[in-house]
């Protein structure tokens, strides 16, 4: 009889939790619902204040906006919500104009620059990453003591981002303080050293020559070597070509593919002979920059380089004939 008791009160206790679960999930869904709509209404309005500071006529109209932003943004959530939106109204400025210039006016005059200041003091390094990039978003000249001192972090996605906010800025006393922190960096985020790089490498190839010149880590020097051929970087066509006799597999393929960019038909000869280095990845990238001038292999090299067991190089071939860059 007591097993009975027992087994009806076991249910009614799982019945009962199952109820609070559900009613629990409800309030739940209503309460994102509720605080959508608001977050919806409250980014309109913050939006079209935005708006307003942007296209005011006067001064007298944007220091008004400004007292009353101050007085509805008390609390924190709310300044971060307000802050998010102007970073957002700043990244579609694209960095260049008057409207840029406003939107890091009003970004200043609401202080909202200085708690990024006081973050950038955190002993969390995610607190100041997220501080540097929103700064960085800015694009003022004003905080490169700030940006300099990033370069130093001792996380290395902090001191990344500080370097692409000067490469941003293009202040030519300061690339070069960037390219010795990159030699002696190791990129854990490849995506943006290659952005840095790339960025100071549109207006200041001859110093990324040079880096280039003095570096020894391979892993380093394919990057480099890589955005000298994204910018089609003439000058460096003789380096290159040394490049192709590096001991490193890595270096000679891009050495290869950046050559190929560059357009250079004098590099033809280095490529017939490169068709026969031991290395998959460079034999790719030589028939890959051939059929970029489409040059065609000797008779003999592409019968023997179609018989290979490599599925990169035969699939390098099959791509070059479809294109019609190679004839049978």
């Amino acid at each position: 009889m007591w097993l009975s008791h027992l087994a009806i009160y076991v249910i009614a206790c799982q019945l009962g939790l199952l109820s609070l679960l559900v009613v629990w999930t409800f309030l739940r869904r209503l309460r994102r619902y509720v605080t959508r709509r608001n977050n919806i209404d409250r980014t309109r309005e913050f939006r079209d204040l935005i708006h307003h500071y942007v296209q005011a006529q006067s001064g007298r109209m944007r220091a008004a906006l400004v007292v009353g932003l101050k007085a509805q943004l008390q609390s924190r959530s709310e300044r971060g919500f307000f802050r998010r939106l102007i970073l957002e109204a700043l990244k579609e400025t694209g960095g260049v104009g008057d409207d840029h210039e406003l939107l890091v006016s009003l970004y200043r005059l609401l202080l909202l620059d200085r708690e990024d200041l006081l973050e950038l003091q955190s002993p969390l390094w995610w607190k100041r990453l997220a501080a540097s990039l929103r700064l960085e978003a800015l694009e003022s000249d004003d905080f490169i003591t700030t940006y300099e001192r990033l370069l130093q972090d001792p996380h290395e996605s902090v001191a990344l981002s500080a370097m692409r906010a000067l490469s941003r800025l293009q202040r030519g006393e300061k690339i070069q303080k960037v390219l010795e922190v990159l030699a002696r960096r190791a990129p854990q985020r490849l995506d943006i050293y290659l952005e840095v790089l790339t960025r100071l490498g549109q207006h200041r190839g001859e110093e990324l020559l040079q880096l280039l010149e003095s570096c020894y880590d391979p892993e380093v020097a394919s990057v480099i070597i890589y955005t000298l051929g994204e910018i089609r970087f003439d000058p460096s066509f003789e380096k290159l070509v040394m490049l192709t006799k590096s001991s490193s597999d890595t270096v000679v393929a891009r050495s290869v593919e950046a050559l190929a960019k560059l357009g250079r038909r004098e590099a033809l000869p280095i490529f017939h002979d490169l068709l026969h280095h031991p290395s998959e990845e460079v034999r790719v990238k030589v028939l890959e920059g051939m059929s970029r001038w489409g040059e065609m292999p000797s008779q003999g090299v592409l019968v023997h380089l179609s018989g290979e067991d490599s599925i990169d190089v035969r699939r390098a071939i099959f791509d070059l004939l479809n294109r019609g860059a190679l004839q049978e």
